[in-house]
This record gives structure tokens, C-alpha cells and sequence, in this order.
């Protein structure tokens, strides 16, 4: 048999008084809360007046929880704006004559497309391609050097290959053969 190990007195006194305390102090507690809501005179007022604060309280939750909401929502929608006009960098502002001499300066670093004759027209930072080149590569190769300036909004290009009409021109071509066509049937 295994010993007992020896308990005194008082600890045993300590063990039995402890939980009836508890109990006590929790029913004083609870009798409390009791009278203090049910009070004949004053409970009235004090279940009333908890009941406007804990309303008070709902209220006053919902509209700081609107105001978060619309808060998130609105610093979420100012970052996606700052992140769509950020896609092609700041544009730095420029005069037209100065973005015009970039834009020419971009062309003739360009081997292929120094040697050609591109007409270059700058409004409001939207470039206008002029000319004739030999290839298709070639406009695609000068509208993209230009596209790559940071000022440049859009470009226009006009460019077309030798033997085919300018872009700009075919509607007029086609409405002045027309006309020739109707002069020549009378």
C-alpha cells in the first residue's frame, strides 16, 4: 500500500471554507444586481435609463461602423486610381515645341527611321506621325519609340507604305473617285 501523505488541520479547514466563500460573495453579487434593477423606487428609472444607454450604444456603434466603411472604401477606390494613373509613370508637363524636339531627337536615334522622311506634329501632347516608310516594321518601330516618352499622351500615325494613299487621305480619294465616276457616267 502506498503512504498518504499528511494533510493538517488548517489545510483542510482552508479547503472546505474556500468554495462556500465564493458562493457567497457571487449570490451577494447577484441579490445585488437584483435590487438594484427591481428597487420599487428607483428600478424604474435605472432599466429605463440602461435601456436608452445600451440603444445609445447600437447607434453610435452603427455609425462609426458606416463611417469606417465608407472611409475604407474610399482610401481603396484613391489607391486603385493611384495605381491606374501610375500604369504609364507621371507624365511631366511639356510645351508642345519642346515635346516636338524629343520626339524628333527619339526618331533619329533610331537607325532605321533617321533616314526617312517622318513629319512629327505635336497638340497638347498628342503626336501626330506624318510620312512614308518602306516597311511595315517601321511604323510600328517609330510609333512605339515615341509611345515610350514620358510626356507623350497618345500618338496619331499617318505613316503608310509607297504605292498605298495616307491613312488621312483615303476617305477623300474614295470620295473624289466616286465623283469621277458619277461625272463621267452623265
Amino acid at each position: 500500500m502506498k503512504a498518504q501523505k499528511h494533510i493538517p488541520r488548517r489545510a483542510e479547514k482552508q479547503r472546505t471554507w474556500r468554495p462556500i466563500a465564493g458562493l457567497v460573495a457571487l449570490t451577494a453579487v447577484v441579490s445585488a444586481a437584483i435590487t438594484f434593477w427591481l428597487d420599487p423606487s428607483v428600478g424604474r428609472r435605472r432599466r429605463a435609463t440602461a435601456r436608452d444607454r445600451a440603444g445609445a450604444l447600437v447607434r453610435r456603434t452603427g455609425r462609426r461602423l458606416t463611417r469606417w466603411q465608407r472611409t475604407a472604401a474610399a482610401t481603396a477606390f484613391a489607391n486603385t486610381q493611384k495605381l491606374r494613373h501610375l500604369r504609364r509613370g507621371s507624365r511631366p508637363v511639356a510645351d508642345d515645341v519642346t515635346l516636338k524636339g524629343e520626339v524628333e531627337s527619339a526618331l533619329a536615334r533610331n537607325r532605321e527611321l533617321s533616314r526617312l522622311q517622318i513629319l512629327v506634329d505635336v497638340f497638347e501632347g498628342i503626336v501626330t506621325l506624318r510620312g512614308q516608310v518602306e516597311h511595315p516594321e517601321q511604323m510600328r518601330e517609330a510609333e512605339s519609340s515615341v509611345r515610350r516618352l514620358p510626356a507623350v499622351c497618345d500618338v496619331h500615325t499617318l505613316l503608310h507604305l509607297p504605292g498605298t494613299p495616307a491613312p488621312n487621305k483615303v476617305a477623300a480619294l474614295r470620295a473624289s473617285a466616286g465623283a469621277a465616276q458619277a461625272a463621267s457616267a452623265r
